[in-house]
């Protein structure tokens, strides 16, 4: 009786598909171990490859033009990345901006020379959205200048100034109509974006905008508003700087009701505790005048950035003797920062 025997052969679909896999767990292995590295381990890892092994960053000009020495260059030639440390990129040169003529002349040069230009501050625009490969940069974190009008309630700011110094200088009378939750973003990245704010009454930062001051590609400077070239504005506010550089915006600024809300809560439950023999720790403390409120109102514990933040010890200690020293305790002479 014959029998019928089956060797094990290994089918082109399955080969195809083992080779697949393997090298979707070498590639994934080798991400998350890029991904995963310590705190204490590079911050400039480069760009996630794209699976077609596409290039990812289009090759530079083999003869790209003299850096014009007018500029103030913080790098010519060398790379930029992001936040996420995901998308390193290399540019034609990157250009410190503290003033408008540095942008005039900066745009200038790229339309006579045929260079992409490519605008970043704090860079959190995740996937390199702030700038583009062989680019001439604006970094304009230096560019953030805010002026208070506490008359017509705006604030007028430069595009390099972050929330988190608008509301410093806002504090405690005013707040601003709109932003996002965390305020170490730019003012112009928001813009970029037309990023929601907090309060959803309020809406998106487009909605607080009372006018924008633009230098546009051609070296124009046009002012623009819902109502003045509302065209442009539109294009701008959202546009991810596709279309001009803003130079200031004028946003509209409203009474801190929260502020005060705030205070008052605060004092409250400082007295219930009191009340009741149970101590209370407010958590979050960033600043000299919190903590000199709360010591003023007799808090039991205190704790945050302004006491641990990162720092030598010896610093730690010294520093927060001193700013405890500083701050009165209640019943003695204090000045309610509100």
């Amino acid at each position: 009786m014959a029998q019928n025997r089956k060797g094990f052969r290994l089918s082109r679909r399955a080969l195809v598909i083992g080779a697949a896999a393997v090298a979707g767990i070498g590639w994934t292995g080798a991400t998350i171990t890029r991904l995963s590295r310590a705190p204490s381990g590079p911050k400039n890892a480069g760009r996630i490859a794209d699976l077609d092994g596409s290039p990812l960053a289009q090759a530079a000009s083999a003869a790209p033009p003299p850096h014009d020495p007018a500029l103030p260059w913080i790098t010519q030639g060398g790379d930029i990345n992001d936040v996420s440390a995901l998308s390193r990129t290399p540019v034609y040169g990157i250009v410190k901006v503290t003033e408008e003529k540095h942008i005039a002349t900066a745009l200038a040069f790229a339309r006579a020379n045929g260079l992409k230009v490519s605008i970043a501050a704090v860079r959190h625009s995740m996937g390199s959205h702030a700038f583009d490969d062989n680019a001439l940069v604006l970094d304009m974190r230096g560019f953030n200048a805010i002026t208070v009008d506490e008359a017509a309630r705006t604030v007028t700011v430069q595009p390099g100034a972050v929330w988190h110094d608008i509301q410093n200088k806002l504090h405690p009378r005013f707040a601003v109509k709109a932003m996002q939750s965390t305020d170490i973003f730019s003012v112009g990245g928001s813009i970029s974006v037309n990023a929601h704010g907090m309060d959803h009454q309020a809406g998106s930062i487009g909605g607080s905008i009372k006018s924008l001051d633009v230098l546009l590609a051609d070296g124009s400077k046009v002012t623009c508003s819902p109502t003045e070239n509302p065209d442009l504005f539109r294009h701008v506010v959202g546009g991810y700087g596709l279309f001009g550089v803003v130079t200031s915006a004028t946003l509209d600024i409203v009474p801190n009701a929260v502020y005060h809300t705030a205070r008052a809560i605060i004092r409250a439950v400082l007295t219930i505790g009191e009340s009741l023999s149970i101590p209370v720790l407010a958590e979050g403390v960033e600043t000299p005048e919190q903590l000199a409120f709360l010591r003023a109102q007799g808090c039991d514990e205190v704790q945050g950035y302004l006491l641990g933040r990162p720092q030598p010890e010896a610093d730690a200690l010294s520093n927060g003797a001193a700013v405890i020293a500083a701050t009165p305790l209640k019943g003695q002479a204090a000045t309610d920062p509100s």
